[in-house]
């Protein structure tokens, strides 16, 4: 039997709704990923940014009972991307409510727009739900990580080639530069603007801390970059961004950086170190990681959609 309408109201979430959304988006995470991947305080930063408008940019269903039983999120990615997540306990109703709340922002968005989502390999339902409202699956990312028992191997820098911190209101451009042009022979390369990435790379805000940033550099010249971040709430090193300059591959540089990220995680007592990485990736990154002893242990799915 088709879902009645009626049995689910669909409107913006609003502040007083904060805890119960969270729970949802908490429990589905934990369920995809194996953590929540957010505070409540982060998502209630979100709410509050001034570039978020819950009006415009969530939907809730609200239940005949008067309980929220899924939310939906869109926000910028990328200048001509918006990213779109779904949050559905796992029952009977939820593919037909997923596809109500889809429609719901669709109807207000203009044709050309690109929509975009991230869909763990083990939620099943919302890869279903996302393909029958005629997104594409794209790339696969590996979810890698690697618990560190001893202290990693010294990095071997090849002759010539040296490595230092980042250096706030200095080095900001060149590690822009080298991070974008790294990018290129990524399968979801999408160039961005210097405070596009700025924005992107959390720079001078709390997550940022650049004594984790770490630059190859031959001479004056950035070669390459390891932008890295520490997740306080889980214990965990995050490698975000780790490329090298085309013309300075087949040296070592990238391994180089890891290990040099390893260590200098490790002298913190930071021991669990994560990264994704697209399965595809035009440089063979997931074997680079292999060979520095990362694993993966989960995967996601990029799907998106050209609103016409």
């Amino acid at each position: 039997m088709p879902l009645e309408k009626k049995m689910f109201q669909l409107r913006p979430a609003t502040f007083p709704d904060l805890d119960a959304i969270y729970t949802l988006v908490a429990q589905q995470n934990t369920a995809d990923f194996g953590s929540a991947l957010l505070s409540l305080e982060e998502l209630r930063q979100r709410w509050h940014a001034p570039d978020f408008s819950l009006a415009k940019q969530t939907q809730v269903a609200i239940s005949a009972a008067d309980q929220i039983v899924a939310y939906a999120e869109l926000r910028p990615y990328h200048p001509t991307e918006l990213s779109l997540r779904l949050y559905l306990p796992p029952t009977p109703f939820a593919p037909e409510l997923g596809q109500r709340l889809l429609a719901a922002f669709e109807a207000d968005l203009e044709p050309g727009t690109e929509l975009m989502t991230q869909v763990s390999g083990k939620n099943i339902q919302n890869q279903q739900i996302f393909a029958a409202a005629g997104f594409k699956r794209g790339l696969t990312f590996l979810m890698m990580e690697i618990e560190l028992t001893e202290a990693p191997p010294a990095p071997v820098w090849p002759e010539g080639i040296g490595v230092r911190p980042f250096i706030p209101n200095h080095d900001e451009q060149a590690t822009y530069a080298t991070d974008e042009a790294a990018s290129l022979d990524k399968g979801y390369s999408n160039p961005l603007s210097f405070d596009a990435w700025a924005k992107r790379m959390s720079l001078h805000t709390d997550p940022f801390d650049s004594t984790l940033w770490f630059l190859a550099c031959h001479q004056a010249e950035v070669v390459g970059v390891a932008l890295n971040f520490f997740l306080p709430d889980d214990n965990c090193g995050v490698i975000d961004h780790l490329g090298v300059r085309r013309e300075w591959r087949g040296r070592g540089i990238g391994l180089a950086l890891l290990q040099h990220s390893f260590a200098a995680f490790f002298a913190r007592g930071v021991t669990n170190i994560k990264l994704n990485v697209d399965s595809g990736s035009l440089t063979n990154a997931p074997r680079l990681y292999e060979k520095a002893g990362m694993q993966t242990v989960q995967t996601y799915h990029i799907y998106s959609k050209t609103i016409i």
